[in-house]
């Protein structure tokens, strides 16, 4: 991997995928040797030139910026301090919407839509149906007090420890 002045920056360690999207959403680049250190980068802020993986940034911008574990997954407050730091600024709502990210699933989508939309009309007449049954039973059950019992178990688990305390000592 080579930085805009084509130095070397590093290796490519890793990929951070989108799961809305499933498209690249960070990379990580290994820089140094040894116990070296995960840089993570937007995936926008990364080029391919020519079979080489380049940064739109200077090694040293690099080697200053956020830095995470490999296997670690980045929680949103992460993501957005990466994003600041080579700043790219995502907008806090996110279009999930089928037409935008699949548009080739657009017209099955919609036909199932309508088709859900007449089902649902259906179930909502069988349940009302349902409850206007002559002999419904719509009381709730009777309420019971246990508060009785769990008194008396919690009196015997005191009993118990405190008998366990006097054998062991404690």
């Amino acid at each position: 991997m080579v930085d805009s002045q084509d130095q070397e920056a590093g290796t490519l360690e890793c990929i951070w995928i989108d799961p809305s999207t499933h498209r690249a959403e960070f990379v990580g680049i290994k820089t140094g040797f040894g116990l070296a250190t995960v840089h993570v980068v937007p995936a926008r802020a990364v080029d391919e030139d020519h079979g080489r993986i380049k940064l739109r940034h200077a090694v040293e911008f690099l080697q200053n910026g956020p830095a995470f574990a490999p296997q670690a997954e980045l929680a949103e407050i992460e993501k957005q301090e990466i994003n600041a730091y080579y700043g790219h600024f995502v907008p806090i709502r996110r279009t999930s919407a089928i037409e935008q990210l699949r548009p080739e699933e657009k017209v099955e989508a919609d036909r199932s839509a309508a088709h859900e939309e007449a089902s649902r009309g259906d179930i909502e007449r069988e349940e009302q149906g349902f409850f206007k049954q002559k002999g419904f039973v719509t009381d709730s059950m009777r309420e019971v007090d246990r508060s009785k019992d769990l008194k008396r178990t919690a009196q015997e688990t005191k009993i118990r420890e405190d008998e366990h305390e006097r054998r062991h000592g404690g």
